[in-house]
């Protein structure tokens, strides 16, 4: 659900370095806004949306994310909008929730709307796709994708198509359905007794955001105690009621959002933090275990570029086993370098003195893998790094989109699938690298653009 859109030069690095032209900065910006309807009015009108479908709201105010600005600010980074391209800074969570503090999404935005109202949009609930049928036209030496085999209520259907197929499955099982059905490295898909139908590096250039977790914070100071309980019934009915309140932000604890550089030569950014409430008598989450003490926050530190590449791949050719997913976190070493680096300013942001300021002190547990280490060094947050990890769930670029002549890129600049007709792909697994932010909006915007791609396609648009 949170709202980043990166920054302007990740954009231009798909459209220079790889070629995916009409991919830059400006064209996407273009969509981000187009799409989006921000709440937010602090936010400037020629930088945000107010129109859209997409409802785009801020977290709500707390004076622990007032020390978290705080504290930025006395390491030197200001209070500002992330999403006007330039993200360095810090800024309260924008999230992908609208007014009435419900979630708004792809589906609710852009589908749900035409439900029922739209004579050529046919939704199947529970449908699994098994197969890309693929068919030899009057061209011997043309493939052409023609329909898809998919699994529903037990039974088995085909259904094929007029146009084209626009694939969006995401980075893990876009490139598992390209591999089943005949699209991917050649060597693999023979290991696996499936014919070649095109060969391309489908899988490879796998690309997570991983995050350090159990950088927490005390609140000492009960009068600033404003992190809600999961049975706390007035935030509750404020929700349910208002609209307002702690439970309109994502899981109800995000709050606020910063990006630094912990390489000063760097143009954008390597690190997110993310502020994230937990309480002491909270169940254990997905990022920690909270053993009881005070009520505390955690500062969740997000490497943005890592270097190391994964794959996904297949086990058999059986559609319904899961692949093989090689995430190989921490293969660079420079990786372990940027994230420890980033643990260890969260830290020092923890000791600062606008936290204690609002009552809060830096939690320091030491983790017991790395105990032998001095918890104030480097060298311990490499240790952590590598041992307390947690993965953003935000994978990317196994179906590379760039210039049609590169031996890397799986889709062309126009999300066509190299090798075949008839085929695109649409989401996350084009991405050529990640941005610097969570991929929820550029994925969004690469569905809108893709839209339009196909519209001129079929010349039902200039």
């Amino acid at each position: 659900m949170n709202y980043e859109r990166g920054s302007l030069r990740d954009y231009d690095t798909w459209d220079k370095d790889y070629g995916a032209r009409g991919w830059n900065g400006e064209e996407m910006f273009k969509y981000f806004r187009f799409d989006e309807n921000n709440h937010d009015y602090e936010l400037s009108d020629e930088t945000h949306g107010r129109k859209g479908n997409l409802q785009v709201t801020s977290s709500y105010d707390t004076n622990i994310l007032r020390g978290f600005f705080g504290a930025s600010s006395q390491m030197g980074y200001s209070v500002r909008d992330i999403n006007d391209g330039n993200v360095e800074g810090v800024y309260r969570m924008q999230a992908t929730i609208g007014p009435d503090g419900h979630r708004s999404s792809a589906f609710t935005a852009f589908i749900q709307p035409h439900l029922g109202s739209r004579k050529n949009l046919h939704v199947a609930i529970g449908a699994f796709v098994t197969k890309i049928i693929f068919q030899k036209t009057s061209d011997p030496n043309v493939t052409t994708a023609h329909g898809v085999e998919f699994v529903m209520d037990g039974k088995h259907h085909k259904i094929c198509t007029l146009k084209e197929i626009v694939l969006s499955a995401g980075a893990i099982e876009s490139p598992r359905l390209l591999m089943l059905s005949g699209v991917g490295p050649k060597q693999h898909l023979e290991d696996m007794q499936i014919d070649v139908v095109s060969d391309l590096p489908v899988g490879q250039n796998l690309q997570n955001h991983v995050a350090v977790r159990g950088i927490d914070g005390a609140i000492n100071a009960t009068t600033f105690l404003e992190i809600p309980s999961v049975n706390d019934i007035k935030a509750l009915m404020d929700w349910y009621k208002f609209g307002k309140g702690p439970f309109t932000s994502p899981y109800g604890t995000h709050l606020g959002v910063g990006f630094y550089k912990m390489n000063e030569s760097d143009s954008t950014p390597d690190i997110e933090i993310m502020l994230q409430g937990l309480r002491d008598d909270a169940p254990p989450c997905t990022f920690q275990d909270n053993k009881g003490g005070p009520a505390n926050f955690n500062l969740l530190t997000i490497l943005m570029r890592p270097k190391s590449r994964g794959t996904v791949r297949l086990r058999n050719k059986d559609a319904r086993v899961p692949p093989i997913i090689d995430l190989n976190y921490f293969d660079n070493a420079d990786d372990i370098e940027i994230l420890a680096r980033g643990a260890k300013f969260s830290a020092d942001l923890l000791n600062t003195e606008a936290f204690a300021r609002v009552g809060v002190s830096y939690a320091a547990t030491p983790i017991d893998a790395c105990k032998d280490k001095d918890a104030s060094s480097l060298n311990y947050w490499r240790c952590v790094v590598t041992v307390n990890t947690a993965s953003m769930g935000h994978p990317v670029g196994t179906c590379r989109m760039g210039a049609k002549n590169r031996s890397d890129t799986v889709v062309d600049h126009k999300l066509r699938v190299k090798g075949v007709k008839g085929l695109r792909v649409a989401d996350a697994s084009v991405m050529p690298e990640l941005n610097t932010g969570h991929t929820n909006a550029p994925a969004i915007a690469i569905g809108a653009k893709a839209g339009d791609l196909i519209l001129k396609q079929h010349g039902l648009v200039s």
